[in-house]
């Protein structure tokens, strides 16, 4: 039998002597009141608290279509309904003792737990038998967003835990290089009258500043990489003599520890492909850098790579590289991926970024990256990255096998706003016998093009972050000109914007290439005698 009450709530009564008497409503509508208007359940103090009343929202809240289905699986009693926290059944008397307003776990027909908001209240029935009617409001959803807050909370907690102590970390590992660059400077401006000292000074200084730059890069890659802004480059290279660069600097690093470092083997495999070659040089730098610190004196790092074919123009290039230092236990491999993770926290091993940087840029180049170490067994890490293989790619035009010392006669628009950079970047083209020309904004690095008479100047140098102009419009617009070099001469972003996204946004404004700083000269001087040797 069912009937409306004054909130149009349903009701199914499961016991025949209980009606709907203006007593009994009137106790009802109390409760939805109380409850915000939602469901109703009742029934009797005997035992196995029998139900004699239930509401049809109660039913829908609980997940059956029907009373008959509710009675079906909990057996017409109150008392299977309820999922307690603890994980203990409700009993009598703790139902008897439940207070007049509490939050509840039942279960709903699925299994799955629901928290509601009660309201009960005991009422007299007929002749002895004492009833008790409850509201249940679902507050699951309450429950859940406090839940998420909980741990959103918890999260924000370790979060500010991990950046304390990364900043704690960084500034140490900071101050470092930085107190060695600047105590270098002290010395060699004190002893500037014994070459030798200075010389030292110097190159001390160099290694500083190197390491100031690993601990910078690492940084803003993890930034970017969490961000989501990591572009990924598809262009084609020679991977074997790429490879040979990475080598040549790191071989210095390798020589002053005292490890043995062979050049990389080629087992077997084409060295002309095509992929993100920044990131790849990347992840070959980490990995390598890494083999090399945490190896002692007098051990070695080997590297090789492998090819096998996926199809007819792509390949699985493998790399691998094997130390024989002082390996890593099977606890720390498992989190060595994790930001900020150093089994060693030394500062000397860096920040801890290098190998999570390094897994994320795998991953996203649709790689993968497999280790195998044990303590004092040293470390191999191999990683397997699918490429595309190209046939040999035609020289540029221009391009030469010239040293640099022969780059005499170039005559070079150097656009660069910071005295210092400019300075250096005039110290290095000077060096070389090239004539340089300097100005200060993009504007001005615009007019002066533009009002110089056809090859006067063979190449532009042009930073992006300019005043009144950056180096990205003043090429766009260099290149939209009419002077008869507008297409042809050479533009060259040195900017310190090294993201393979400033990458892009500098050959999409029209530049021929970029170049990172801090300024490698030998970097510099390739890019001289690849656009514009003299003969």
């Amino acid at each position: 039998m069912s009937i409306k009450t004054y909130y149009g709530e349903e009701l199914y009564f499961q016991d025949g002597s209980v009606a709907l008497s203006e007593d009994l409503e009137q106790s009802i509508r109390s409760l939805l009141t109380q409850n915000h208007g939602v469901g109703i359940i009742g029934g009797f103090y005997e035992p196995g608290l029998p139900l004699a009343l239930i509401s049809a929202l109660t039913l829908d809240m609980l997940g059956y279509e029907s009373a008959d289905a509710l009675n079906e699986r909990c057996g017409g009693s109150i008392l299977p309904l309820f999922s307690p926290a603890g994980g203990e059944a409700m009993t009598e008397s703790a139902f008897r003792a439940l207070p007049p307003i509490s939050e509840q776990r039942m279960d709903s027909k699925n299994g799955q737990p629901l928290w509601v908001r009660i309201v009960k209240r005991d009422r007299p029935g007929k002749g002895a038998r004492q009833m008790w009617l409850m509201s249940l409001c679902d507050i699951d959803t309450v429950h859940s967003r406090e839940e998420q807050l909980l741990h959103a909370k918890e999260d924000a907690e370790r979060a500010n835990l991990a950046k304390t102590h990364f900043l704690s970390r960084m500034s140490h590992d900071i101050r470092t290089p930085m107190n060695g660059m600047l105590g270098m400077a002290h010395i060699a401006q004190a002893n500037l009258d014994d070459p030798a000292v200075v010389a030292d000074a110097l190159q001390k200084i160099i290694t500083a500043g190197q390491q100031l730059k690993l601990l910078i890069d690492e940084v803003l890659d993890m930034s970017q990489l969490e961000s989501g802004r990591v572009e990924l480059l598809h262009e084609p290279f020679d991977l074997q003599a790429e490879l040979e660069k990475v080598d040549t600097v790191l071989t210095t690093l390798a020589a002053e520890r005292g490890v043995r470092f062979p050049p990389v083997r080629y087992l077997q495999g084409d060295s002309l492909v095509r992929g993100s070659l920044l990131h790849i040089c990347r992840v070959l730098e980490n990995i390598v850098t890494n083999a090399i610190k945490y190896t002692p004196a007098g051990g070695s790092v080997e590297r090789w790579v492998e090819e096998s074919p996926i199809d007819g123009t792509h390949a699985m290039y493998h790399f691998t590289v094997q130390d024989t230092g002082v390996g890593m236990s099977e606890e720390f491999q498992r989190h060595m991926f994790e930001p900020f993770t150093r089994e060693d926290t030394s500062a000397a091993h860096g920040t801890g970024l290098g190998i999570a940087i390094t897994h994320d840029l795998v991953e996203k180049m649709g790689g993968t990256i497999h280790v195998k170490s044990a303590p004092g067994a040293g470390t191999r890490v191999t990683v397997s990255l699918p490429l595309e293989r190209i046939p040999e790619p035609p020289k540029p035009a221009g391009s030469s096998d010239v040293p640099y010392q022969v780059l005499g006669g170039l005559r070079v628009l150097l656009a660069e706003d910071n005295d210092l950079n400019r300075e250096i970047v005039e110290f290095l083209l000077r060096q070389a016998g090239v004539e340089v020309e300097s100005v200060y904004t993009g504007r001005q690095a615009l007019e002066t093009f533009t009002a110089s008479r056809p090859g006067h100047y063979d190449l532009i140098l042009m930073d992006v972050m300019m005043p009144e102009l950056s180096g990205l419009d003043a090429t766009r617009r260099i290149r939209r000109s009419a002077h008869p070099q507008a297409q042809t001469i050479p533009i060259i972003a040195v900017t310190a914007n090294a993201f393979a996204s400033d990458v892009r946004a500098a050959l999409d404004a029209g530049m021929n290439e970029h170049i990172a700083k801090p300024l490698d000269s030998a970097r510099l001087y390739a890019v001289l005698q690849r656009y514009c040797a003299k003969k």
